[in-house]
């Protein structure tokens, strides 16, 4: 469970419904979906959505040309560090926002405690869809400012040298 990549190209399903139930969780506490997406790593993948989406930029494909795959991608991996210690708490507050739209605190606190053995795995597995909507929905202008602020750093740590 602890590998869930929430999907950025997912389906749209019921945006109304998904609207709602976000607005809902958005003023609600939050403490409980924190606890659930820090306690399973859920937001651990925000580097890897930065570098991937990088790696899909012309910038990138230039500065590999020029300066070789290897140097180009640890600049990367270096800026996509410090974009997620920047952006890492929104992406981490954007995740508990689009679980708590689709879950109890209950079943959140079940899924964190049980794991696999928790009697709401299956509605997890079923929801992952729609959580994945919810945190594209909140999540794509952030992703794009962190994957904006990695490039930038590979081409600042070029014209350094």
């Amino acid at each position: 469970m602890a590998a869930l990549l929430i999907s950025f190209g997912a389906p749209h399903h019921s945006q109304n419904a998904a609207a709602a139930a976000l607005q809902l969780a958005q003023q609600g506490d939050l403490s409980q979906a924190t606890a659930f997406i820090r306690g399973l790593k859920l937001n651990d993948n925000l580097p890897q959505l930065i570098i991937r989406t990088a790696l899909q930029s012309p910038t990138i494909d230039d500065y590999e040309s020029l300066h070789g795959g290897t140097p180009v991608f640890n600049a990367l991996n270096a800026g996509a560090e410090a974009a997620v210690a920047k952006y890492g708490g929104q992406w981490t507050e954007n995740l508990a926002k689009a679980s708590a739209a689709h879950f109890t605190t209950t079943e959140l606190a079940s899924l964190l405690a049980d794991g696999q053995a928790s009697p709401q795995k299956e509605k997890f597995e079923r929801k992952k869809p729609d959580v994945g909507n919810a945190m594209r929905d909140l999540s794509t202008d952030l992703l794009s400012e962190a994957t904006s602020d990695a490039v930038t750093h590979v081409v600042e740590s070029f014209q350094k040298n």
